[in-house]
């Protein structure tokens, strides 16, 4: 199936009752009236960003906020704005802006653009209040009462429009308290209470409690730990809203252990009859919100990829941490199968691959001389060590590209637009603690798993599915990544791809055998084979079942015979493999 149209033609047609169509290169979506909190998954390479423009010279006199993830995207879009033949008045606002020096002594001058664009980063380590109030708004540190009636239209004018250009994940905190500024700012005594605030028990019958606003301030201003280094308004501006913070969250910071972290927070801006629009654009974002309350999916109901896919799995000869004895041998096998790899593609073909940063050495002796003598520590730089292999394999530079996962090249850019296949070398781990700042930050209720899967999503769409040419593509994984993750991976292609998706069957008992419900699904193939078929032929398929008949294959223990018991066996079928079983 052929692209809907080209970049050049992508928009967004607004009807008189303000819904949008904004039509992609492969797909369109309708964007709703009226306020709200939204993500727009049409797919990777569909064009996210000339949508966005157009939406820009559209509606920038109702006031826009643009957060982009790099400063280089950050003076792209200032100059494509200023050569709209529009006249927007528009602010670029990061570190190595002319505008900079303007924000640090006069934080409220932001709100004169009628389009401000900011980085990523800026968005979580300065108060919203320096960006979303338009129309020279007088400065103020918004509460949550203040930001809910100035969303819903009844308190400072705000922005109408606020676009994250791909889902920000590297969320740095507004604020850290941490032990030794606590301590300056609080002390204990043996009253429980004052000023009817309760203080935080320790023992003794001794309470710790904060000191009352007038005196916080100054006990702060006379401390030398300081919550912002330099000296300026915007620093000035911070510490009064940190300051107000804490004496408005008193007990939830006394009763913490270890550092309290303020974020900003995307959920805490988003309110019922809201009347400004909140719109994250990610091309892969349906794993991570599919189960979010504030924020709404935006899909389009057709398929956004055509290319054909072909997964095929390799045996991983590399561990991340591994001995250096074995190091040159394992390095030189991993070698080998990327030349294989390479070969198997026709000779005007290029494949990405994306490994780990490094990996680390618990010993050195003389049977790695060559690493050794080249690289002078504990821990090797892998995508270098590689590329020398492949070099010295007369391996043309042309043919491949090696980057490191997290490296920021495996999302949002179209660097391998052309290449034919992408090799995953290695585990697809990251940092637990990311997914709870996620939930956290936009309110979802996405899992370890739901994230990365949407980074190898990411991944995969670098290469060439995102020219929606119905170019097909290899995917090359390594044996050590999670079969459920793979097989999900597998899944979400074949349910967004209208090319043939091959390579992964159903998992088989073995490769899901940390799942308790495996076992329960082979037993119901007795009762109807048609489930059986629609497992192994990967395909939808509903049934039901009395009560009696579930309970006699598949029995509870001594509990009561109850349909709700079987609730995590329904959600298992259904998410897993599409099968929606229900009671008869």
């Amino acid at each position: 199936m052929p692209r809907k149209r080209e970049f050049t033609d992508c928009d967004c047609v607004f009807d008189p009752s303000g819904e949008g169509n904004m039509k992609f290169v492969n797909c369109d979506i309708k964007l709703p009236a009226g306020g709200g909190a939204y993500v727009v998954d049409s797919g990777c390479g569909s064009g996210k960003s000339t949508v966005i423009r157009k939406i820009i010279s559209q509606k920038y006199q109702e006031g826009i906020l643009v957060v982009l993830p790099t400063i280089e995207e950050c003076d792209k879009l200032e100059n494509e704005i200023q050569g709209m033949g529009v006249p927007i008045t528009v602010g670029n606002l990061h570190s190595k802006s002319d505008l900079f020096k303007t924000f640090l002594d006069y934080p409220a001058s932001m709100s004169q653009f009628q389009v401000l664009i900011i980085t990523q980063i800026r968005l979580f380590i300065n108060d919203w209040s320096l960006f979303l109030p338009f129309n020279f708004s007088p400065l103020k540190s918004l509460n949550s009462t203040d930001w809910k009636n100035a969303m819903t239209g009844k308190g400072v004018q705000l922005r109408k429009w606020i676009f994250l250009d791909e889902l920000a994940t590297f969320i740095k905190p507004m604020a850290v308290i941490d032990s030794g500024i606590l301590e300056t700012l609080s002390y204990t005594d043996q009253h429980k209470t004052h000023n009817g605030e309760e203080g935080h028990l320790l023992s003794g019958n001794y309470y710790k409690h904060i000191y009352d606003p007038d005196r916080l301030k100054v006990v702060y201003d006379n401390q030398r730990n300081k919550f912002f280094t330099l000296k300026n308004k915007l620093s000035d501006f911070m510490t009064d809203m940190v300051l107000r913070y804490i004496d408005q969250h008193r007990k939830e910071i006394l009763e913490t252990k270890g550092e309290y972290v303020i974020r900003n927070r995307i959920q805490d801006y988003i309110f019922p009859s809201m009347q400004s629009k909140i719109i994250i654009w990610d091309g892969s974002g349906e794993p991570i919100f599919k189960k979010s309350s504030g924020i709404k999916l935006l899909t389009p109901t057709d398929k956004p990829y055509n290319s054909d896919i072909e997964f095929k799995e390799f045996k991983m000869p590399v561990k991340r941490d591994c001995l250096t004895a074995k190091m040159d041998k394992e390095i030189n096998a991993l070698a080998d199968e990327m030349v294989r790899q390479i070969n198997t593609l026709p000779l005007n073909e290029s494949i990405l691959f994306i490994c780990w940063k490094n990996i680390r050495v618990n010993e050195i002796n003389a049977y790695n001389k060559e690493f050794k003598e080249t690289y002078k520590a504990d821990t090797y730089d892998l995508v270098e060590i590689l590329k020398q292999k492949l070099l010295k394999r007369k391996i043309p530079e042309s043919r491949f590209a090696i980057i490191y996962r997290g490296s920021g090249k495996d999302k949002a850019v179209n660097d391998y637009k052309d290449f034919s296949a992408v090799s995953f070398l290695g585990e697809w781990k990251v940092p637990k603690d990311i997914v709870s700042v996620i939930n956290d930050t936009y309110g979802c209720q996405c899992t370890y798993h739901d994230f990365r899967l949407t980074q190898m999503i990411q991944a995969i769409c670098r290469i060439r599915i995102r020219q929606h040419n119905d170019q097909p593509i290899t995917v090359f994984y390594s044996s050590d990544i999670s079969n459920d993750l793979m097989y999900a991976l597998f899944k979400y292609f074949k349910n967004h791809s209208n090319g043939k998706v091959t390579g992964i069957s159903s998992p088989s008992p073995k490769a899901r055998r940390e799942t308790k419900y495996i076992f329960a699904l082979i037993k119901l193939y007795s009762y109807d084979s048609k489930i059986r078929d629609a497992v192994w032929n990967d395909t939808p398929y509903s049934f039901s079942i009395s009560l009696s008949d579930l309970s006699s294959i598949i029995p509870m223990g001594r509990s009561v015979r109850k349909w709700e018991s079987y609730k995590g066996l329904i959600n298992f079928l259904k998410e897993g493999y599409s099968i929606t079983m229900t009671k008869k």
